[in-house]
C-alpha cells in the first residue's frame, strides 16, 4: 500500500514535469518558469522513488534562470561584464541560439567594437571630434561601458580647460605685432591640448598654453 502510493507520488510529479516543460523557453514569464520549476526540484528531491527527470528539470532551472537574468539585461542597462558573463553561461546551457542570446550576442559585439575604438582614441593622440564622437556613439548601445566614464571626463576636461584659455587667446589676438611675443607664442601652444595621448596608466593633457613651465595634469584611467 505504501509502495503504490509513492508511486502515484513519482507519477503525479512526472505528470507536473511533462507539463511545464511544454514549450517552456518560449514562455514569456521566465520568473513564474522559475518558481514553478524550483518547486518541482523540492518535490522532486522528497519522493520517495528515484526519478529520472529530476537531474533533467534541475538544468531547465538553471536555464530558466539564465534566461531571467538576460530579460533583466534587455529592459536595465546592465556592466558589460555581466553582459560576457552571461552570454558564456547561456553557450554552457546551450541556450545561445534562442532569440533573446542572439540578440544579447550582437548587444556584446557592438560593446566590444566601441572599446577597441575608444581605446585606440586614446592610444593615437585623438582629436576632439574623435572623443565626441564615440560619446554619441555609445548612447545606441545599451550597455554600461567600462571605458564611458573616462571619455566623457577627458571631454568636459577638455572643454572646461578650452574655455578658461579663451582670455588668453582674446589677448593675443589684440595685440600689434610684435606687442608681446611671449604671450603670442604661448597662446599658440593651446593646439597641444587638442593632443590627447595616452602613457601606462594615465590619460594626459598638455596644457602648456596656461603655463610657461609646461605643467601637465593627468586623470587615472582604469
Amino acid at each position: 500500500m505504501l509502495l503504490r502510493q509513492h508511486r502515484i507520488g513519482a507519477v503525479s510529479w512526472i505528470a507536473r514535469c511533462n507539463k511545464i516543460l511544454f514549450n517552456i523557453h518560449d514562455r514569456e514569464d521566465q520568473h513564474a518558469v522559475v518558481d514553478e520549476l524550483s518547486c518541482l526540484v523540492k518535490d522532486g528531491a522528497s519522493l520517495r522513488i528515484q526519478v529520472d527527470e529530476l537531474p533533467l528539470i534541475e538544468i531547465e532551472l538553471k536555464k530558466a534562470r539564465c534566461r531571467v537574468k538576460a530579460l533583466k539585461a534587455c529592459d536595465n542597462k546592465m556592466p558589460m561584464d555581466f553582459i560576457q558573463e552571461l552570454v558564456v553561461e547561456a553557450a554552457v546551457l546551450q541556450i545561445d541560439r534562442e532569440k533573446l542570446f542572439v540578440d544579447m550576442s550582437r548587444v556584446l559585439a557592438a560593446a566590444t567594437c566601441w572599446q577597441e575604438r575608444a581605446a585606440k582614441v586614446f592610444a593615437h593622440r585623438g582629436q576632439m571630434s574623435e572623443f565626441e564622437d564615440i560619446m554619441r556613439s555609445a548612447a545606441e548601445i545599451s550597455v554600461i561601458l567600462p571605458s564611458l566614464a573616462d571619455v566623457e571626463d577627458a571631454v568636459l576636461m577638455a572643454k572646461s580647460w578650452l574655455k578658461n584659455s579663451e582670455p588668453f587667446l582674446l589677448s593675443s589676438s589684440s595685440m600689434a605685432p610684435g606687442s608681446c611675443p611671449v604671450l603670442k607664442l604661448e597662446a599658440l601652444k593651446v593646439c597641444h591640448f587638442l593632443r590627447i595621448f595616452c602613457v601606462p596608466g594615465h590619460l594626459c593633457f598638455k596644457k602648456n598654453a596656461l603655463s610657461t613651465a609646461g605643467l601637465d595634469f593627468a586623470i587615472k584611467v582604469t
